[in-house]
């Protein structure tokens, strides 16, 4: 709770500087803090004339950020801290983003740092935007004694109702043993399955080939502990009928009971215009909301029954493009800005109350 505290602190001295409207810390405070409220020529001026050079200084510094980067105005959705649950996978997709980069088994390590990490990250983050938390992996239930002692962790966590939603993304390996551990923790979980073909979805997996049944159970077994549950399909090829394809994979997904179909992009190959899959979709479902922006393409779709079909055109390394978006809990439990590891959070030197979008793309 300590970095808590201190931030209700600096909270505190903020609102008590801000009725000394001449005193230097509020007004390095102030361009620090709410310079997106400001116009640029009154930062210009800040910088060159204000009587502390700390204040100029840190104007010099914000004038420098708003070169480089556009703030993301009018941002309603949420900041997504992912959970990177220290394993192997039972699958070898060869489309996952994982196979340019090894998760380590360092559960040891993540579990000594992960208490630290998310009252880190709780603290700097939530006070500006709602977060959600999706836990992944590798696939995050190959050691299922593992994933329990995680989630006690969460669920014991003081801070833990701070998460708007907390999400298991998964291949659904091992899910049926663990299903009633996620009561009362995870909210929603999200099975890859990536088609609705078993013998073609097997191609897919390689080395894991779970049956219509095997998925109808895990449903039922979240239905009982009051979660739902969707499904995703990664578009790694080309597909030539794709109005026929996503019918058979609702008529599929309905059978089994998913509430959703999401499908994403391959991060490796932009090739395939995975964005005409989605002009091909928008017409023949109720939109319900769609954004452009510099780290994703996306809508959210409906049919007349309710069932949600999802598309995500992302990129691959969210950080190049829009910083502050999403926040990584690594392999070894400590908060990253980057899910390369590059930048540990506490040497991430922009504001966390922002959005920033590069400029140059």
């Amino acid at each position: 709770m300590k970095e808590w505290n201190l931030l209700k602190q600096d909270i505190a001295k903020f609102s008590e500087l801000a009725n000394n409207n001449n005193n230097w810390k509020y007004r390095l405070l102030k361009v620090k803090n709410n310079f997106d409220e400001m116009d640029i020529s009154e930062i210009e001026t800040i910088s060159i004339s204000d009587e502390d050079v700390r204040v100029k200084n840190e104007a010099l510094s914000k004038l420098a950020m708003l070169s480089t980067y556009n703030i993301r105005k009018d941002f309603n959705n949420v900041v997504t801290i992912k959970l990177i649950i220290p394993s192997g996978c039972n699958a070898k997709c060869g489309f996952c983003y994982n196979n340019e980069y090894k998760i380590n088994d360092t559960k040891i390590l993540f579990l000594n740092n992960l208490d630290n990490s998310i009252e880190k990250a709780i603290s700097n983050i939530s006070p500006y935007f709602p977060i959600s938390l999706d836990i992944t992996g590798g696939e995050p239930t190959l050691d299922v004694e593992f994933l329990k002692t995680v989630l006690q962790k969460l669920k014991l966590h003081p801070l833990i109702n701070k998460f708007c939603r907390i999400t298991l993304n998964t291949n659904g390996f091992n899910l049926d043993k663990i299903c009633h551990e996620l009561k009362g923790i995870v909210n929603y979980v999200n099975i890859s399955t990536h088609h609705f073909d078993q013998e073609k979805r097997s191609g897919i997996f390689k080395t894991y080939k779970p049956t219509i049944i095997d998925y109808k159970n895990i449903v039922l077994n979240l239905l009982d502990v009051d979660i739902d549950t969707s499904t995703i399909c990664v578009i790694h090829n080309e597909i030539k009928d794709f109005e026929l394809f996503n019918t058979e994979y609702i008529k599929w997904c309905k059978d089994i009971g998913f509430v959703s179909l999401r499908y994403r992009s391959n991060g490796f190959d932009k090739s395939i215009d995975f964005n005409k899959y989605m002009r091909q979709t928008i017409d023949k479902f109720h939109l319900i909301q769609i954004e452009e922006t510099n780290d994703s393409t996306w809508c959210r779709l409906s049919d007349d029954e309710g069932f949600f079909v999802f598309f995500l055109n992302g990129v691959l390394n969210t950080f190049n493009v829009s910083k502050g978006i999403e926040y990584i809990i690594h392999d070894d439990g400590k908060l990253y800005a980057d899910y390369l590891k590059q930048v540990k959070f506490e040497d991430y030197n922009l504001p966390c109350k922002f959005i920033f979008d590069s400029k140059q793309f």
